[in-house]
């Protein structure tokens, strides 16, 4: 959701997974863009500044996104900030997994 309540997605490849629907009959869906499993999620920020919510992390810069299916938080790049409701910093950073493989994870300060 941005400043102004609004958000609008578009899957802009097929690489891209929203795994929760909910049918609300009519022809209508809700889609849960921040369910567990969403990945190769595009977050694109108003031109004119702004930020959205995603994930119950508020970011302010163009990102791409997939969440796991423990909760963990991946993004494209480091350096990204975000923040939580109650006002503390986020950001990603590479790590080492256990099976060796590096990943870029959003991560709490200090």
């Amino acid at each position: 959701m941005d400043d102004k309540g609004s958000l609008s997605a578009k899957a802009l490849s097929n690489d891209s997974s929203i795994p929760m629907t909910m049918d609300l009959g009519s022809g209508n869906r809700r889609y849960f863009l921040d369910a567990l499993g969403s990945y190769n999620i595009k977050l694109v920020m108003n031109k004119n500044g702004g930020s959205l919510t995603y994930a119950g992390l508020k970011f302010t810069q163009d990102v791409t996104v997939s969440i796991w299916k423990d909760g963990i938080v991946e993004v494209d790049k480091e350096g990204v900030i975000a923040t939580d409701k109650d006002g503390s910093t986020w950001v990603s950073k590479k790590v080492k997994l256990n099976d060796n493989k590096v990943a870029i994870i959003i991560v709490k300060t200090k």
